[in-house]
């Protein structure tokens, strides 16, 4: 659906496997990390995915607006930000940080599902 008058940035955050460090969840509204000391931290976001979430999961809510938008006239961004080793590339490109192969399989990432979407959006043009 294109973007509504008063649109905001949408953020979505993708927990990765926990560290004996901390442990985070996704909460009822964003994100909760909780330290080795109990403390317990809240971050609002729109959606968040579970470590065991699945490439197709997360494109499924994150991507169809997007292209949607893309395809009707609107600008969008997507942004992947976090710590080296934290999964952006995996969650962007896929495994491999999206050699050829992954690409092609059920696990590439939201970049070339994007892609892909997009070309089929301009087919039915």
């Amino acid at each position: 659906m294109p973007p509504q008058q008063g649109c905001k940035v949408q953020v979505f955050a993708r927990i990765r496997p926990t560290t004996a460090a901390s442990v985070v969840t996704c909460g009822a509204t964003g994100v909760d990390v909780t330290e080795k000391n109990g403390a317990t931290r809240s971050f609002p976001v729109d959606a968040c995915f579970a470590a065991d979430c699945s490439q197709e999961a997360v494109f499924a809510r994150v991507g169809p607006p997007l292209t949607e938008a893309a395809t009707t006239g609107f600008h969008g961004c997507l942004l992947c930000y976090g710590q080296s080793g934290s999964g952006k590339t995996h969650t962007m490109m896929g495994p491999g940080g999206g050699a050829a192969e992954a690409v092609a399989s059920a696990e590439c990432g939201l970049i070339p599902r994007v892609i892909e979407q997009l070309k089929i959006g301009r087919a039915q043009v």
